[in-house]
């Protein structure tokens, strides 16, 4: 009785299998009184985003504050296919300005602004529907989107005397 070996194929006939994604189809003309042959073209439209133009955020030296702390960040976001999620986040999963010499922290909020609606921005949670510039990287040197950054002056006010600070980690990702 003679038993049959299964079929492994090898590195090269796999490579061949595997490589031809996209067949070509140009096809090439014969001789004669006329000839003609044909070229299949093909571009792909990747969906890339980019958030650029972010500066750090100094609310200056305070001993007391009579009204809420304020900053304001403008940024880019390009998008290729013009829509976008953002996600505002840090590490911890809080938004939290830890204290340098000190345990001691002091919360604060974050509003993004773009082309969409205004929102809050929850740590770790997209915040989704935004309009990014579909054309330019550095968004033709104008800047479509911002967020806002809130100390409370009672969290500020309770908060023992140290230098505080946190980073805040921006995501964007296509839609």
């Amino acid at each position: 009785m003679h038993m049959s070996k299964p079929l492994v194929p090898t590195l090269a006939a796999l490579s061949l299998i595997l490589g031809s994604g996209l067949a070509q189809a140009a096809t090439q003309g014969t001789t004669g009184a006329t000839s003609s042959g044909s070229s299949t073209l093909s571009i792909g439209k990747l969906s890339n985003v980019q958030v650029s133009a972010i500066d750090d955020i100094d609310m200056g030296d305070w001993a007391f504050l009579a009204t809420d702390m304020i900053g304001t960040d403008q940024i880019c976001v390009f998008s290729s296919n013009t829509t976008y999620q953002i996600t505002f986040d840090q590490t911890g999963g809080n938004f939290l300005l830890e204290g340098d010499a000190t345990t001691d922290t002091i919360p604060y909020t974050v509003l993004f602004t773009g082309l969409g609606v205004p929102a809050m921005a929850t740590p770790g949670t997209p915040i989704t529907g935004q309009l990014g510039n579909p054309l330019d990287p550095s968004c033709l040197g104008v800047l479509n989107a911002g967020y806002t950054v809130t100390v409370a002056a009672a969290d500020f006010n309770e908060a023992e005397a140290d230098n505080y600070s946190a980073v805040l980690e921006i995501l964007v990702e296509p839609e």
